[in-house]
């Protein structure tokens, strides 16, 4: 682009000189028209042929600009909040003045980040070991709940087999009394049977049998045996129901003792959120513990931190905006907007020093400027910054929007529109010729003419309403 800047300070130059021949041009007009005011004059009330002023379509090269102004804004800008709540010690870059990455913009008061790193890590500690002692609790609870259901199954099988068993050495012992009392009946009937004969030894020996009997029903070993095994077995069984109520109670107390799977887990994930908060406490401690540093070079547009003050973390502190990614911001119109696209480049002018630049960014949303206009933002990088370049200030811009080799151009002032669009009038053989064409490029004399016109053809500089297609015209070519 260097090549079209001299290009283009060589084209000024040329256009100066041109501005200069131009008033000579406009005399000479002047002293044309008086001419042919005088001519007329002459031929007053004879059919006369109109009087135009031409000018030839010629090929040239066009540059197309759009000079407008800015504010030099910076393009890399970062806040600062407070990375822990310790009260601030010195402020060392006040609002406006420049900073070094690396240097440190304000520091904390060391007794005051002292104490809170040392609260932080006693709240560290705690945290955790109350998390463990919480979990130790549970794993107890869960381990009482374990052997109580588990304990739960075996009791209840327990007693199921044990009562069965009580009940068939009872159904035995109701069998053999039954036994017993049935034989004792029987004996009964012989001895009424022999009571005719008490003396016979059938007789006595009834006697004896019954008394046998009557022995064996109250006293008999086997239904001693079968009696203590009951009354065993019945003792083995209260104490099964006995335990199984202890387990009962210590799972039902075990099950509303012990932690969930989902509080468990609600549990584990809060100490683990509250062991990262402080851990990351920690970590802003230690990396600000001896002030908070600038990132990047640049000047500090905004202090919000007072010295002595404590702020809340998250608290904005100060602004610091880059000078070495440095841009003009500018609000163009609709009409200007279809011309920009990214990647073009423009000269820049700050307090007299002149910068190269390009357009880096248009803004996608429209805003309404002071005058209620539609207006969008665009961004010009500049790739040459240096010291001398202060934010905020105005600035002066140039930006090429297009260039075309040996184009075809006429002047401005030619270009006619009506409802068909834009034309020309072309004198042809003495004779007017309407003629559409289609534009490119503009400056603000010339315009280029992309299709419609050929080199050298003679156009009519002037529009008027007196001029219709096919009139017979005196061309005068202007000077």
């Amino acid at each position: 682009m260097k090549g079209f800047w001299n290009k283009q300070e060589k084209d000024t130059g040329e256009k100066q000189k041109k501005k200069m021949s131009g008033k000579k041009k406009v005399l000479v007009g002047i002293i044309v028209i008086l001419a042919v005011v005088v001519l007329a004059s002459v031929v007053k009330g004879m059919n006369a042929k109109q009087i135009v002023t031409t000018v030839a379509a010629k090929k040239q090269d066009i540059f197309q600009t759009l000079d407008t102004s800015g504010t030099v804004v910076s393009e890399k800008n970062m806040n600062y909040y407070a990375p822990v709540s310790a009260k601030i010690g010195e402020i060392r870059v006040e609002k406006g003045e420049t900073v070094q990455e690396g240097e440190a913009v304000l520091t904390y008061d060391q007794d005051s980040i002292g104490d809170l790193k040392k609260i932080t890590e006693l709240n560290l500690a705690a945290s955790k070991g109350g998390y463990q002692d919480n979990m130790e609790k549970n794993g107890k609870q869960q381990a009482l709940y374990t052997e109580a259901s588990v304990n739960l199954d075996v009791l209840e099988q327990q007693i199921e087999d044990t009562q069965a068993y009580i009940d068939s050495v009872q159904k035995k012992l109701d069998d053999k009394k039954a036994e017993l009392a049935h034989f004792g009946s029987l004996l009964e009937i012989s001895r009424i049977e022999w009571s005719n004969q008490q003396d016979s030894d059938e007789y006595q020996n009834l006697l004896i049998l019954i008394q046998q009997n009557s022995y064996e029903q109250q006293n008999g070993k086997e239904l001693r045996e079968l009696e203590e095994e009951i009354n065993k077995h019945t003792r083995i069984l209260n104490e099964y129901k006995e335990y199984l109520s202890e387990m009962k109670s210590q799972k039902s107390s075990s099950e509303s003792s012990k932690l969930s799977s989902s509080a468990q887990t609600q549990l584990t994930a809060n100490a683990e959120v509250e062991a990262l908060k402080l851990e990351n406490t920690l970590d802003a401690i230690a990396a600000n513990e001896q002030g908070i540093l600038a990132e990047f070079n640049g000047v500090v547009t905004s202090m919000e931190a007072v010295s002595g003050k404590t702020p809340q973390e998250g608290e904005l502190l100060f602004t610091l905006e880059s000078l070495e990614d440095v841009a003009v911001s500018l609000s163009v119109s609709k009409y200007d907007l279809e011309k920009l696209k990214t990647g073009q480049e423009a000269k820049i002018t700050i307090a007299g020093k002149t910068y190269e630049g390009q357009v880096g960014r248009i803004e996608q949303m429209a805003t309404k400027n002071a005058n209620g206009a539609a207006v969008v933002g665009v961004y010009l990088t500049i790739t040459n910054p240096d010291q001398d370049i202060f934010l905020g200030v105005e600035a002066k811009t140039v930006i090429s929007t297009g260039e075309v080799k040996d184009a075809i151009t006429i002047p401005m002032e030619a270009i006619n529109t009506d409802v068909g669009g834009q034309f020309v009038y072309v004198v042809k053989d003495g004779f007017l010729e309407k003629r559409s064409v289609e534009t490119g490029l503009s400056t603000d004399l010339e315009i280029q003419i992309v299709s419609g016109l050929e080199e050298g053809e003679q156009v009519v500089s002037t529009s008027s309403a007196e001029l219709t297609e096919g009139m017979e015209v005196t061309a005068v070519e202007a000077q």
